[in-house]
């Protein structure tokens, strides 16, 4: 006997033992390659939506279902209110990529400095390294031999509020870093960008 009710309930409970996994053994700030944490996610929850719509589900699942349908309606709306809880549910926006590293849209509220958070690949995760104060970084060039990244973008805003083509060379480490602080400086002089002093 065929029991097709059954799929979006085992799914479902699938959906909920990796969204533990997920929870429990990767760090806060960082998260699975390719968006895959996303996808589980929202497996998990539309999964569950389903349930009140079979007419072979009990009542208590139906009850379970119902009241999924009532999370993913305040999922939608959350981002809204609070503009940090977007990046539990939604993937934030990729701005460039060189090699292992990928600089992504920072998670800030209304009143923080927007940011651009730099991670590295290390296998299906992506490891947060750090945050950066530029909001938008176009192209990334990595200098890992001196713990260093350039950061490049095309409309920073400055404090005066003009735009304009900026670049900085930044910490990737910072003891290796300091350690080799002249050659950065040197390196910085040579393209014609800043480097920030630690």
């Amino acid at each position: 006997m065929k029991k097709p009710h059954i799929i979006p309930l085992v799914i479902h409970a699938i959906g909920i033992v990796l969204c533990l996994a997920i929870l429990l053994l990767i760090e806060r700030q960082d998260h699975l390659r390719w968006n895959l944490g996303y996808i589980i996610l929202w497996v998990t929850m539309l999964s569950a939506v389903t349930l009140p719509f079979l007419k072979r589900n009990s009542k208590p699942v139906k009850i379970y279902g119902g009241g999924w349908i009532l999370i993913n309606l305040f999922v939608l709306i959350l981002p809204l209110i609070n503009m940090s809880s977007d990046r539990i549910f939604f993937p934030m926006n990729k701005y460039c990529e060189q090699g292992d590293f990928i600089i992504r849209k920072g998670s800030y509220s209304l009143i923080d400095i927007p940011t651009s958070a730099l991670y590295k690949k290390q296998d299906c995760i992506e490891k947060h390294i750090r945050d950066y104060e530029i909001p938008v970084v176009d192209s990334i060039t990595a200098y890992p031999e001196f713990g260093a990244i350039a950061l490049h973008a095309q409309d920073f805003i400055g404090l005066d509020a003009t735009t304009a083509p900026y670049s900085v060379i930044v910490p990737l480490d910072d003891e290796l870093y300091r350690q080799h602080i002249e050659d950065i400086a040197q390196l910085a002089q040579e393209q014609n960008i800043d480097y920030q002093e630690l």
